[in-house]
């Protein structure tokens, strides 16, 4: 074979792989299409307009989700969670904050008993809390059922329980200090061994404002999306993402034109967020946004990336590279 065609073997080798990998990555350079989410709206990606704080575990959801003023569009933090680092970021935020009396244990069901002997719950902070009882448990069903929370006695206010359709009753309201209380039940003069678990629930309730706003997001790949929000933030926020929590998301502030992407825009780009990516609703990530603590925040659009994706993308570069090297080495050396 000539040198010539052996030049031009390399170099038309070359074109075209120059465009495979192009049309590999040019779906990225598409304007997205946009899918909007108004406020109070639940999707894939939303901003919470409240945000509730529950003791225990996600066995307490199920709870929580069944009081009559739940909304979907809400997001709720655990703080049994493993990374409990925003627990009082999140008790600074939440409107509500729910202490179920339960066993601490993951079974969803409320029929498992709870031992009443020397139980204790915590109140995170000062203030009235309501008590609640369930519908159709028995410290609802018998007059003769009265708490005693540290030495406070608590009994039925009887006018709290009227609305037929909701699954709990307004028991009585008792104000707390922050700390551990111990919880003791009667049954006329005599102390109760157990209860259901979960068939009670203290709630805390107050008015907190929080940066709300209808947003807009696209869906890239499965590895990114771009989320535009239609307000510029000017108060800390919480951005929910609707897939199971991995540390790997990371959120970028857009740079790119407002419809516009590019496959390698966050590849040096620094992560909006590092140490405020927290798991919400039980299983999905929120990362929470402050304008004023985070540097560059001046804009509606973030990118939210799946970092190592970037891995992919540079082993399909060396992968063509070296397929390229060992063709063009087979070609000379022939």
């Amino acid at each position: 074979m000539s040198k010539k065609r052996k030049v031009f073997i390399i170099v038309f080798n070359s074109f075209i792989l120059f465009l495979v990998c192009f049309y590999c990555f040019k779906t990225e350079d598409n304007k997205p299409d946009f899918y909007n989410v108004e406020t109070n709206e639940i999707a894939y990606f939303y901003i919470p307009n409240k945000i509730i704080y529950v003791q225990g575990g996600s066995a307490n959801l199920n709870a929580v989700f069944s009081f009559d003023d739940y909304e979907l569009g809400n997001g709720v933090y655990l703080d049994s969670a493993k990374d409990n680092r925003g627990k009082d970021l999140f008790l600074n935020l939440a409107s509500d904050i729910y202490i179920p009396i339960e066993d601490g244990g993951t079974d969803l069901t409320d029929n498992k008993p709870l031992g009443l002997a020397d139980y204790h719950f915590i109140s995170p902070l000062l203030g009235s809390y309501q008590v609640f009882v369930k519908r159709d448990s028995v410290l609802n069903n018998d007059s003769n059922i009265s708490f005693l929370i540290d030495e406070k006695q608590i009994w039925k206010n009887s006018g709290n329980c009227d609305n037929k359709e909701e699954d709990w009753c307004l028991w009585n309201e008792v104000n707390l200090p922050q700390g551990s209380h111990r919880l003791t039940i009667f049954n006329g003069e005599s102390e109760m061994d157990s209860i259901k678990s979960r068939d009670m629930i203290l709630k805390h309730s107050r008015t907190r404002q929080i940066f709300s706003s209808p947003l807009k997001f696209a869906r890239i790949n499965s590895t990114k999306y771009i989320v535009k929000l239609e307000k510029l933030p000017t108060q800390p926020f919480l951005l929910v993402f609707l897939e199971g929590f991995n540390p790997n998301w990371k959120v970028y502030l857009n740079s790119s034109p407002p419809d516009s992407y590019h496959f390698w825009e966050t590849w040096f780009s620094k992560p909006l967020i590092g140490e405020n990516h927290f798991m919400i609703n039980g299983y999905a990530n929120s990362w929470l946004i402050d304008p004023d603590a985070s540097e560059g925040v001046d804009t509606a659009g973030f990118i939210i990336d799946y970092w190592p994706q970037k891995f992919f993308y540079l082993a399909i570069v060396i992968v063509c590279l070296t397929l390229l090297f060992c063709i063009n080495c087979l070609i000379i050396f022939k």
